[in-house]
Formats: C-alpha cells, sequence, structure tokens
C-alpha cells in the first residue's frame, strides 16, 4: 500500500494527459503481479495545518489494523508549498516556519508509528517562476517567492536528515532537465505541467525501486 499526502500538485494539477505523477506511478505499479493499492490523498491549497489534522483518520481509515502480518504502508508527502506562501495583506507567510518545522516533525513521528522509517520519504520543495506567481493571477493577495520557498524546502531537507527518512529530490531533476531542454516544466509559473508530472512520477519511481520498497517494473 502506497499512501500520498500533499496538495494541488499531488492531486494532479495542470496534467492534462494523465491526471498528475500519483497517476502515473498508478498506471506503471498496476502492471506488477502483485500491485500495491495506491491512494491519492492530495488536497489542494493544503497547508501542514490542515495535513497534521487529517492525517491520522485518513491513514488509519486505509490500513487494515487486523492484518497479519500488519500491514506497513509506504507514505510519501509532498507538501510545504502553501507553507511558504506568502500573504501580501499581512506581510506574512502562511506557516511561520518554526510552526512548519514543528508539523513536519509530528508528521515523521505519526508516520512512523504506522510504518517504518525507511518507508516514509517527503519530495522536495519545487522552484517557482518569481515573475508568474508574484502575486497569484487567481488570488491577487497571495504570491510564491523562491526566497521563502527555499527556506522552506531546506527545513524539509533537514527535518529528513534528521529523522533518517527518504528525501526524494524532485527539485534537482528540475534544473537538470531546465539546464539540458531550455524550457520551463512549470505550466503556470508554480504548478508543473504534463512533462513536469512524467518527470516527478519517473523521480518518485527511480526512489521506490533504488530502494527496494517496490519491484522493478
Amino acid at each position: 500500500m502506497i499512501l500520498v499526502y500533499g496538495d494541488s500538485i499531488t492531486y494532479g494539477a495542470w496534467d492534462v494527459e494523465a491526471g498528475g505523477w500519483v497517476s502515473r506511478l498508478r498506471m506503471i505499479l498496476d502492471r506488477l503481479p502483485d500491485p500495491p493499492l495506491i491512494y491519492n490523498l492530495g488536497v489542494s491549497g493544503e497547508s501542514t495545518d490542515e495535513l497534521v489534522e487529517r492525517f491520522e483518520h485518513e491513514s488509519a481509515f486505509r490500513i487494515d489494523a487486523d492484518e497479519d502480518p500488519p500491514s506497513r504502508p509506504i507514505i510519501l508527502f509532498q507538501t510545504g508549498a502553501n507553507d511558504a506562501q506568502y500573504l501580501l495583506n499581512s506581510g506574512t507567510v502562511r506557516t511561520p516556519l518554526n510552526k512548519f518545522k514543528t508539523n513536519i516533525t509530528t508528521l515523521i513521528d505519526r508516520a512512523i508509528t504506522l510504518t517504518l522509517p525507511s518507508k516514509v520519504a517527503f519530495l522536495s520543495l519545487l522552484r517557482v517562476d518569481d515573475a508568474r506567481v508574484n502575486p497569484l493571477p487567481w488570488a491577487t493577495h497571495l504570491s510564491h517567492r523562491n526566497i521563502f520557498t527555499d527556506q522552506y524546502n531546506d527545513a524539509l531537507k533537514e527535518a529528513c536528515k534528521l529523522k533518517t527518512v527518504g528525501w526524494i529530490d524532485v527539485r534537482a531533476a528540475f534544473k537538470t532537465y531546465e539546464a539540458s531542454h531550455g524550457e520551463s516544466l512549470l505550466a503556470d509559473g508554480l504548478h508543473p505541467n504534463t512533462e513536469g508530472h512524467q518527470l516527478i512520477f519517473a523521480t518518485v519511481l527511480d526512489f521506490l525501486e533504488s530502494n527496494k520498497l517496490v519491484e522493478k517494473t
């Protein structure tokens, strides 16, 4: 079983071909002889405050506590972009950095009660196109800025290191692709386009296979 928690990118926004990287992952893993159940638990616009509130209930609802041996799901998180959102009206970020760090630690600790640390991983935050999302065209009181996105990404990476859980560096994969192809993988300056979702999927699949969390496809 794979539980994937996150925001609109996890949900699949802007992938016009396959419904997002999680859907792409499911389509590939469904070809295995014994495919894992994959739950896309992405909620558009969600911050870690809301994710902390729903994580235990959402997970318990899907894990069979009576299973023998007990289920040890893979738990993936793609969260933090909305926490780093800048509120233009108040001049503050949506989730203060210290609160964000506390939320991430809470999520890791709760995930580890359900599975092994080796089966928990976070995706890195993608950099944004400042010129296109400062402010957001669809919500002009909000903006995304790399000065904050970078800080929250660093905090995520450090928490994963301290808690010895997985780190999936999709940011690095995007940087390599964009450098070699000379084009952005962001559809609107914030969300990945179809090719971006394909790259996230490939990066996540490589992590899962390399760490022997799923069979080779």
